[in-house]
């Protein structure tokens, strides 16, 4: 009876070291076949944000989404984005300023620069010359998904522009713009400045 108890108790002990060894075994980092697909998912996602499809861009996230901060973001970024296309192809001889202005641009080309690394938790990261453009990737049953821990989910100045209706100012002014209503990209910044005003609030 005691050598069975004693071997019922090795048994569980035995079993119990399995668990905790294959729990705290690191998961091996991403081949650097791994690390560009994840960066081609990244791109993907900014481009479907490009393209202010919400759907396509929803399915390349994982994590804790806030699906109406997600539509915001993604309707008021495409927007920014035509707005800037419009500009752009208006005023050819503003077109560095006006790249610099298009934060979909900016955002992609950062990525698109930006080495795959491997990172904690078998992510892959693409960090920026600016953290709110970081992003990190984690491989998923489906693929390689954003991990929408990313910095841009808490990033104040993109949550101002929710605030500020900037989407729908900038889409104002791709119409006009179409119209031929500015004669320079000048008096585009003008007309967008005049029409931004931070939130008001009550004491």
């Amino acid at each position: 009876m005691k050598q069975r108890s004693l071997t019922v108790r090795l048994t569980l002990f035995a079993a119990a070291v399995l668990h905790i060894a294959c729990a705290t075994t690191p998961e091996p980092p991403p081949s650097p076949d791994q690390q560009v697909a994840a960066k081609r998912v990244a791109l993907e996602f900014l481009d479907s944000i490009a393209h202010n499809r919400a759907a396509q861009a929803r399915g390349r996230l994982t994590g804790d989404v806030d699906d109406e901060f997600l539509i915001g973001m993604i309707s008021t970024l495409a927007d920014l984005h035509a707005y800037s296309q419009a500009a752009f192809g208006a005023y050819p001889d503003s077109a560095a300023k006006i790249r610099r202005g298009d934060p979909i641009y900016v955002w992609a080309e950062a990525i698109r620069a930006a080495p795959p690394t491997p990172a904690e938790q078998g992510l892959v990261a693409l960090h920026t010359y600016d953290p709110n453009l970081d992003l990190y990737l984690r491989r998923e049953p489906g693929g390689w998904k954003v991990d929408f821990a990313s910095p841009f989910h808490e990033d104040i100045s993109l949550k101002l522009l929710l605030q500020l209706r900037a989407g729908d100012i900038a889409r104002q002014l791709a119409r006009e713009i179409q119209h031929g209503a500015y004669k320079s990209f000048d008096e585009v910044e003008s007309a967008f400045s005049r029409r931004v005003r931070p939130p008001t609030t009550r004491p």
